[in-house]
Order: C-alpha cells, then structure tokens, then sequence
C-alpha cells in the first residue's frame, strides 16, 4: 500500500483566565513548552512593564517583560521593539545573568553571539532556559560530548515534557536503525536528541532539521558527515525558502546510502513534491521509489516498538499538555491505517481498543468533526452525497470567454463536502486543519424580535449548511485547495465523455470576475440595469433589505425574504446564465482577501457587479465561484 499521509502540528493557543481581582503578571514560559494567545502575551506584556515602573532593578521583570514582548509580536501583530528591551535591560541590570542571556536570545546563535550565552551560564549555570542553547550548538558544530553534557541537564531539571518525550520516543522508533530523519521544529528535533544522548536510543539514527540546513556551515557538516556531496546552490538561486527546502530534501534523497525519512512534522510544502515515493511508517515516513509494505512497518512498530500508554491515560500533570495534543494528532494518519488493517483482517479485539485511543487523540485536539466520518459517524446535518463524477461537473460551468469558464453557481456545500470526505477517506488531516469549514452563530446575526421567529420563518429556503446552499466561512486557501483537488480530479480522469484533455480550476481574477457578473452587459447588476426590483417591486438578489418593504405576492424565486444565504441557483440567471453573482454570499478572487459581488448581509448598493470589500478571515457572508480554464482541448 503506497500512500503518503500529512500532518503538521500547528500552533495551539489557549485563552488566558483570570479570576480574583484581576490579572496578574505571570511566569511565562517559551512555546516550545506552553502557549498561549496573543491577547494574553500582550496582556502580560503590560503587566510586566508596570512591575518594571516600580522597581527597574527586577531582573525576572526584565525577563519576562521581554519574553512577553517577543511572542506579542509573533502573536498578536504587535510591533515591539526587542533591541530597544535588550538596550534598557543591559542598562539597568548590567551584568546579569538577564542581561546577557537576553541580548544573545534577541540577536540570535546565528550573529556570531554565542559568548553572550556563554556569559549569562557563567553568572547562573543551574538556570534551564540556556540548555538547549547549548546543545543546539553543539550539536550543530559536532562537538558531541559537550551535546550529551546539556542533554543530561536538560534531562535532570525535570522541566522537560514527559508526553513530548514519548512522543520523540516513538518518532525514533519508527525510523530503522541506521536512517536519517528529517525534522521541522524545535521539540521534534531537541527532544530526539535528548534521548539519543541520554538514554541510547536510537544513537545510530542521524536527527537532521531541515531548517538547521539552510545554514551553510550546518548544512556543508551534515553532509559532509553523511557521506554526502556538498550541496552548491543558494538560496537566493530560489524564489522561496520552501523552493530551497525541496532542494535540500532532493539532494537528500538522491545522495544518500542511508535511507531517509521526512518526520510527520515536517511541512507540507516540503513532503507534496515527493509523496508518490513516501511511504508512512509511524511518526515518519520513508522515502523509497521502490514499493513498500508500509502497512506492515506501521503494524509492528505500532505493536512492538512504540511506548503509547500516555495516550491512553494522562497520569500526570504535563504544563506542555496542549502542545502534547496537538502533537499527537500526527498519530492519527498511521493509526486509521492500521485500524483499516485490523476491521479487514477480523482483529475486532485490536480494532475496537485502537479506535478508543484514535477517538481520545481527536477530540483532545479537537479533529473529531474530521474522524468521525471515517467510522461512519455523522451529525443531523450531514448528509449522504453521490460521488463526484466529471458529467456533473462540466454541467456545471459556462463559457464566457475563449477558454475561460465560470462555475453556473456558487461553490455548493454538497460539493465541497465531497472534497472534504476525499479528505478523510485520504486521512489528509493537515490540508482538512485549513479547510475545514467554520461553525456559524447564525442567530447572532438577528435582532431580538427576528430571534423569536421559529426555525421554519428563519430558514424556509433551508439552513445555510443544506447541500444546495453555497458554501461559505472558509479561508483562500481552503478555496485555493479545493481548485486544486478538483483540477487532480478532472485531468486524472478516464471518463469517456471528457470535454477537455486539461483543465485547471481556479479562483477568477478581478477581469474575469466582472465580465462574468455582467453578462456580457454593462450595468452595476447582473440583468442589465441599476435597479435592484423589479416593475413589481420584487427584489432581483439575496442582500439586506431588512429596512425596506418585503414583495408578499412575488414568486419565491424572485422575492428576497431570506435572512441568511439562499439556495445557490435562486432568482434569474445573468445572460450568460449565472446565478447569483451578486448578493447570496461575496465571491473571493485570485487576489487574496479580496471579494466581490456583495453578500446577503450587504445593501443592494453594496452587491453590485463592480461592488468589492477586503476580508482577512473566513466569513459566513463570503463564498466562492470556481472559473475554469481550458489548457487542453
């Protein structure tokens, strides 16, 4: 079975609560241990800076003032000025252990100021925060004794996490013997270490992080190491560091005798160019162009070699345990594996427990909405759709330009539901974390009286969520990949009545998108002139005519009255066919954050075919219309 699986651990965030008498400043750990949102590092950042006010000698005030600051900026848009921090601090605590530790932490390992920390572990040596310092460095510069030194203090302050440390257990356990493995981040990378150095395991894998690699001096020693020529591009010869890192994996892949493994944390723009040849074996998987039996891999290092009882049961309190929860959702592609391999294989015994630790993984990182379906689990508005095929696809889309095709309607929830289904039958679980649709509180969109109203007046064109409403509340990107799966789709299939050889479906430019809505006209609405009712005083579109009086007489089709979004093929196509260009729900562009046409929640003025508004997240007003265009007749 040839199959590559992806997952990625994203960023956790968990709000911050107070209680008592208000917030206090708090000790504030690194992300590699606990994280938290951006409002509570911006809070904290303020709370620490009135501590500084009454005392500017307090050194753990300076700290985490810092600490504070830096991930402020990372999370939440702040624009603090570190330098500024590392300056004030080296004036009113100078020589410290802060003092130091602080400006080598500002300027980097890369800058040249490894005497900086250095310094700060002369003043303080029993302080953690510089150990992994020390074994990155040395690990880096191949001084293997001095690696081993700080892993076993690391190891012996017991701040490490004991969860992240079985799960680096099992990361190991699912490479063979004499591999390299290939890494993303820091805990899947210093955690794997620290067991090498202190308790043997695995000592003759080789831990390689592909960050780490985009240094020369890092790089040209790996591979040097390895056995391995040196590579000689750099990365201003590509457009991206993602362009650089497929290199590097290529390089990788080529040269070496050893086999290679990509870590389950390693990005996914660096595992899609090679996922026909990788092969999942656990918590990694293995690069081979030759076919694997990776199913058998993953049962016996699943049965026989992982250490997993700290899924099954949380013993004890772990600080990093909502990181640990998003880590061990990269379980979850080896686990479904083998749970397929145990329902086909009679092992109901084995199925059953498997499915217990599967179910505790997902909902703790809350990816059961996303499991569920896999075991047959559904929700009151699920629903059971046919399978995509390529006649009802090139139904719906319409030429209106040489080779350019629009979508007749907005993207429908039926059809999107499809690409997220070949997402879980694929158990693609990074690509559903950023597509998955987001839940909507339709109610708090309406005003008291409207709340009164019952289920049928609300929603008597049906929910917002029904098959044959256009889907909405989802990103760009999750927009971007539906276009992409749907062009795999299409050029990949065999159906005899294809139209095109090749096609690539996509999201409209701003051009495209206008010549579409008009029709073919040039007027600021779809049929053809600047009035939003008919001679009958019938509205045309689904927009917010809240303030304006309803048309009790007109057909259902053409009279408003929808509160929300309507069925995607409502009111009076344009010209060229197309339904609800304008109103209904906004339609993202190519340019991203960009969206035209208006939604149900904007006045007519507001949804005209020139109308356009930004956004940043995903939204219930904004959808999309997928354009085709022919490569390949």
């Amino acid at each position: 079975m040839k199959k590559v699986f992806i997952a990625i651990l994203g960023l956790c965030f968990i709000n911050a609560a107070y209680t008592g008498i208000g917030p206090k400043p708090e000790k504030i750990y690194r992300i590699t241990e606990v994280q938290k949102s951006g409002e509570y590092y911006i809070q904290q950042h303020e709370l620490w800076k009135n501590e500084l006010e009454k005392d500017k000698t307090n050194a753990d005030a300076w700290y985490y003032y810092f600490v504070a600051a830096r991930y402020a900026n990372i999370f939440g848009n702040q624009n603090n000025d570190l330098a500024k921090i590392v300056t004030d601090v080296e004036k009113s605590i100078p020589n410290t252990f802060e003092s130091h530790y602080l400006k080598y932490w500002s300027m980097g390992w890369t800058g040249g100021y490894f005497e900086e920390l250095e310094a700060a572990y002369r003043i303080d040596p029993n302080r953690y925060e510089t150990y992994h310092d020390f074994l990155s460095h040395y690990e880096m510069t191949g001084n293997a004794i001095k690696a081993q030194e700080f892993a076993q203090k690391w190891h012996e302050t017991g701040m490490m996490s004991n969860t992240i440390l079985s799960w680096s257990y099992n990361l190991l356990m699912s490479v063979s013997d004499d591999a390299i493995v290939v890494t993303h981040g820091d805990n899947d990378t210093y955690y794997p270490w620290v067991l090498q150095h202190v308790q043997g395991v695995q000592r003759g894998v080789k831990v390689v992080n592909i960050n780490l690699l985009m240094l020369d001096s890092y790089r040209n020693k790996t591979f040097k190491d390895l056995g391995l020529p040196i590579f000689t591009k750099d990365m201003q010869s590509f457009n991206s560091g993602s362009e650089y890192k497929i290199a590097l994996l290529e390089h990788l892949f080529d040269n070496s005798r050893r086999p290679v493994y990509l870590s389950q944390s390693t990005h996914l723009d660096a595992k899609k160019p090679f996922k026909d040849n990788l092969y999942l074996t656990g918590l990694a998987s293995l690069y081979c162009k030759n076919e694997v039996d990776n199913v058998a891999m993953i049962k016996n290092n699943v049965e026989n070699r992982f250490a997993t009882d700290y899924l099954k049961v949380n013993l004890a309190y772990d600080r990093s345990e909502t990181i640990t929860k998003c880590m061990n959702v990269m379980y979850l592609e080896s686990y479904l594996t083998l749970y397929k391999h145990y329902s086909e294989s009679g092992e109901s015994t084995k199925t059953k427990e498997l499915k217990t630790v599967i179910t505790k993984i997902a909902k703790e990182a809350n990816h059961w909405d996303n499991v569920k379906i896999y075991f047959g689990q559904t929700d009151a508005h699920s629903h059971d759709y046919p399978n995509l095929n390529l006649k009802e696809i090139q139904k719906g889309f319409l030429l209106i330009r040489d080779n350019i095709w629009a979508g007749e309607t907005e993207l429908k929830v039926a059809d999107y539901d499809l690409f997220l289904m070949d997402l879980v039958k694929n158990r693609d679980f990074e690509t559903l974390a950023f597509c998955k649709t987001e839940k909507t509180d339709w109610e708090s969109f309406l005003d008291e009286k409207e709340k009164a109203s019952s289920y049928e007046k609300l929603f008597h064109h049906g929910h917002p969520d029904d098959a044959n409403m256009p889907i909405q509340n989802i990103s760009y990107e999750a927009a971007v990949a539906y276009s992409e799966w749907l062009t795999e789709v299409y050029n990949q299939s065999t159906y005899k009545k294809k139209k095109f050889q090749k096609v690539v479906f996509r999201l409209p430019t701003e051009s495209e998108w206008e010549l579409a809505a008009k029709g073919g006209l040039n007027a600021d609405y779809p049929w053809g002139d600047g009035f939003y009712k008919n001679s009958k005083g019938c509205y045309l579109s689904n927009t917010d005519v809240a303030n304006e009086t309803t048309c009790e007489t007109c057909a259902k089709a053409s009279n408003d009255g929808g509160f929300f979004t309507v069925p995607a093929d409502s009111y009076f196509p344009n010209n060229f066919g197309l339904y609800n260009v304008t109103g209904n729900v906004a339609e993202m562009i190519a340019t991203k954050n960009i969206a035209k046409g208006g939604s149900w929640n904007d006045s007519p003025l507001n949804a005209t075919t020139i109308s356009k508004q930004n956004y940043t997240t995903p939204s219930p007003k904004i959808g999309v219309r997928i354009f085709m265009e022919v490569i390949e007749e």
